[in-house]
């Protein structure tokens, strides 16, 4: 009886346990992934994201222009050769990390730092190439719609200390700056923060992005969405349905991305920069679901109604967006390399351009269940916009062309050995199921040798009572007979 007990309770457990498993099994698994998914403090995410800077690639391009001299012949279009990669590892810090109780999100400020790595370069930073000469540019830009007597005293300026193209090294042109008679004019035009040497990255080595505050994965404040920056979360310098300050802080994506759109916050644009579906991408095993830049982030209005917004000054042809309009509204703009999917317009202005989707991208990959990041690639072209500019000899016979300068990518790419952490914290759903399955059947071969057991006990019993009855009939039946 104590046998029969126990074999019937085995079973059932095993069968109950079972079933529990594999219905539970993605509530279980929500379980887990809340608990590794907290940014809290004490957490171990927070941990790990505190102490870790991804490894991180930036690369830079430089487009040589060949034919500077020949800038105001109209039947020479201008000429490039591209110069590259010069490559620097990236080193993200988070400092002032503040967590606020109240409404249980994440303050931080982010720094990046830039270290040149010669033997994955093309070439030294002492390397020369020759650019279309920025500061005339923007000097002439700012002329264009002053009154005569300026205008005439900025061209006579320009044309006395430079030329309108720039020959330096490249690591003057990145971030050692350097000086230039040029910067006076800007001073003498009232402009704030002029520096003292000019480069595309003077001072941005170790220079803070702003302060962030972002959702720690806690009530309803999501993961890695970011709320506000530098304590706005709006800008001022956007039209009215372009301001808000959102999207991913670039730490951490949204979790259960479902084939949809993605954003991320771009300090450098001060705006999101929204990133469209673009199928599936498997990264060291680990399937996720890739985003790219496309008409979402690239239209001037013509195609998506509202995006207007974002032009400034003024809207040019599409795939150009106007660039750094929160530092100082310039003449320079953002496409993505070799003018990959903008208006055919731009290349057939130049020669050089050889755009391919492989190489010129700007995508990521991201695990849509966790939102980690998978894969990053990151990449933007710098361009000048330059056209006629009446009362500025230097470009009074200048040509309507959108002036590339470089082009340049962040890189990163989940290591092997989080990949397979990931793989294995993504598998405890099937692991769980299987195990319930498993338990189920144990219970249910448990439940069968019970009733196995239990008929043969009955047998056994029915022989022996047969046999009992056998042997007590047996003599009476041989008296009858005798008798």
């Amino acid at each position: 009886m104590k046998r029969t007990t126990l074999l019937t309770a085995i079973s059932f457990f095993f069968i109950i346990s079972g079933i529990i498993l594999a219905c539970s099994s993605g509530l279980i698994l929500d379980i887990i992934m809340g608990k590794l998914l907290d940014l809290t403090p004490g957490e171990v995410l927070y941990k790990k994201w505190i102490e870790s800077s991804p490894a991180m690639t930036f690369d830079i391009y430089f487009f040589n222009w060949s034919n500077p001299h020949d800038f105001s012949d109209e039947s020479k279009k201008p000429s490039f050769s591209e110069i590259g990669p010069f490559r620097f590892n990236v080193r993200i810090e988070k400092v002032n990390v503040t967590y606020n109780n109240q409404n249980e999100t994440m303050s931080y400020t982010r720094r990046k730092w830039y270290k040149f790595v010669r033997e994955e370069s093309a070439q030294d930073l002492d390397f020369n190439v020759t650019i279309l000469n920025q500061l005339s540019a923007a000097i002439a830009y700012k002329a264009r719609n002053m009154n005569f007597f300026k205008k005439k005293g900025s061209s006579m300026f320009i044309s006395s200390v430079s030329n309108i193209h720039l020959t330096k090294r490249v690591g003057e042109l990145l971030f050692e700056g350097f000086p230039d008679k040029t910067l006076d004019i800007f001073r003498m035009l009232d402009m704030k923060d002029v520096p003292e040497k000019f480069g595309y990255f003077y001072k941005k080595n170790g220079s803070n992005e702003g302060t962030f505050n972002i959702g720690t994965g806690r009530g309803q404040f999501a993961l890695g969405t970011l709320y506000s920056w530098n304590g706005q979360n709006s800008s001022k310098y956007y039209g009215e349905t372009c301001r808000e300050i959102s999207g991913a802080s670039m730490d951490f994506y949204t979790d259960n991305i479902i084939e949809k759109k993605v954003e991320i916050f771009h300090p450098e644009l001060c705006r999101k920069i929204p990133l469209d579906y673009a199928g599936k991408s498997t990264v060291h095993g680990i399937e996720g679901q890739k985003f790219e830049v496309d008409d979402s982030f690239l239209d001037n209005g013509t195609i998506i109604p509202g995006n207007e917004c974002f032009c400034a000054d003024q809207c040019i042809r599409y795939g150009a967006v106007p660039a750094a309009v929160c530092k100082k509204k310039t003449n320079n703009y953002i496409t993505l390399p070799h003018f990959l999917k903008a208006d055919p317009f731009y290349a057939s202005r130049v020669e050089g351009m050889k755009p391919n989707a492989k190489e010129h991208s700007f995508h990521v990959v991201v695990e849509p269940t966790t939102g980690f990041l998978l894969k990053l690639k990151a990449r933007m072209q710098m361009n000048i916009y330059v056209e006629p500019i009446t009362g500025i000899s230097m470009f009074e016979n200048a040509p309507t062309v959108l002036f590339p300068i470089m082009w340049f990518q962040y890189s990163m790419k989940i290591p092997e050995d989080g990949a397979f952490t990931l793989g294995i914290l993504l598998s405890l759903k099937g692991v769980f199921i299987c195990v319930g399955i498993i338990f189920g059947i144990i219970g249910v071969l448990i439940y069968m040798l019970f009733i196995f057991d239990l008929s043969r006990d009955k047998q056994f019993v029915n022989e022996d009572f047969s046999y009992s009855i056998s042997r007590e009939m047996s003599p009476l039946h041989e008296k009858k007979i005798n008798g």
